[in-house]
């Protein structure tokens, strides 16, 4: 299930509660609804404004400092994938960003968020150099995949749905080339190789660490 009620829900529940946020944290975020405009230019069209889902993690992604990847990329970086994993039980996004320069070495950016409800409170915003090699493998999986042929959502087989799963939304600009895709985990099939590489040996980041109720601790990974 993903997080498209939250953006409604948080919304009626500051304007009915005026409930603020502690720590003198700026509340800005939760009014945030992205625009068909703001969707639109961070899916290139492939998703749809009125798709609860794009709506989602258009939100995640503004509010956790991302741009849209047809405007991070450069022509020293001509390659850029990007990744954001609506994780479980609480929801908690990460993302992971991968910039891939002219001569095959990379750069990675990981970001964890609070919690569902404000993204925009980062636990964790590291970056790292990623080596020429790394980058090969992943690049090499992701075509394995046919990451780049894939429909962006696949129709809902009510027979094998399970619930509970992490979400997963992947984005790849490539040379000017534009694709995103939306799965569950279990719909990942082909790319579940390519996408747990880009989270685990290159973003290096521990999911299971958000398995946590945010708040109680430290909620930061270990790395």
């Amino acid at each position: 299930m993903t997080r498209g009620w939250l953006i409604v829900v948080g919304a009626s529940v500051i304007g009915v509660l005026g409930v603020g946020r502690s720590h003198g944290q700026d509340t800005g975020g939760l009014r945030y609804v992205p625009s068909p405009d703001d969707i639109a230019q961070f899916f290139q069209g492939q998703l749809s404004g009125s798709d609860h889902i794009a709506r989602a993690y258009c939100r995640d992604l503004h509010l956790m400092g991302e741009e849209p990847l047809v405007v991070a990329k450069s022509p020293q970086a001509p390659q850029i994938f990007r990744m954001v994993v609506e994780t479980r039980p609480y929801n908690v996004p990460v993302v992971v960003r991968l910039t891939i320069g002219t001569d095959g070495m990379g750069e990675v950016v990981a970001k964890f968020a609070q919690s569902a409800r404000f993204p925009d409170t980062l636990t964790m915003n590291r970056t790292a150099a990623v080596p020429s090699a790394d980058v090969n493998e992943f690049l090499k999986l992701l075509t394995d995949s046919g990451f780049w042929l894939k429909p962006v959502r696949t129709p809902l087989d009510i027979k094998h749905v399970v619930m509970g799963e992490p979400s997963w939304m992947l984005e790849g600009n490539k040379e000017g080339s534009y694709h995103v895709i939306w799965r569950d985990t279990s719909g990942l099939t082909s790319l579940k190789e390519a996408v747990m590489f880009f989270a685990v040996n290159i973003g290096k980041v521990d999911l299971a660490s958000t398995a946590r109720r945010p708040g109680d601790g430290d909620p930061n990974p270990n790395f």
